[in-house]
């Protein structure tokens, strides 16, 4: 199932997902990452089944001066971006299947694909929707967006622990 198809399913009380009333938490309190490394800015809508969250690539991030300095870059890393990917998952993870988590990880990564560079100053969409999981052991899709454009895709599984 697409992402798009999520977002437009009936849950069995015959309403949309996005029709219930949710207050979103500050990404901080969900991830317990920290800048520089904190690559979700804010988590805009969420269902039970996927996840949309922003990121804003500041004018000058840590990455600039080293990775494709000038005339051809600065181009932010591709392992950057999948780790946007994976802490947007994790957000999602932690809003509703493992609220009780302490630790979550990365650990896998399949069919990854970039189509697109970012840059300083360019705003991400980031999707992760969960196509299956059990435990605390989840798969997403997950892409990143700017704008309408498609910059990557990847199939990512998270786990979590309560320890």
């Amino acid at each position: 199932m697409s992402l798009n198809g999520a977002l437009h399913q009936l849950d069995s009380h015959g309403k949309y997902p996005e029709e219930y009333p949710r207050a979103i938490p500050p990404v901080t309190s969900l991830i317990p990452h920290r800048g520089p490394m904190l690559l979700v800015d804010m988590v805009v809508e969420f269902s039970d089944m996927n996840l949309i969250a922003t990121h804003k690539v500041s004018k000058e991030p840590f990455w600039a001066t080293g990775h494709f300095p000038a005339p051809i870059g600065p181009i932010m890393p591709g392992v950057l971006i999948v780790e946007a990917m994976a802490q947007a998952a994790g957000c999602h993870a932690k809003l509703t299947c493992c609220r009780n988590a302490k630790k979550g990880f990365l650990v896998g990564i399949d069919g990854t694909r970039f189509y697109a560079t970012v840059v300083p100053r360019d705003i991400l969409e980031l999707a992760a929707l969960r196509v299956r999981g059990r435990g605390g052991y989840h798969v997403y899709e997950t892409t990143v967006k700017r704008g309408r454009e498609l910059v990557a895709k990847a199939v990512l599984q998270i786990q979590t622990s309560s320890e």
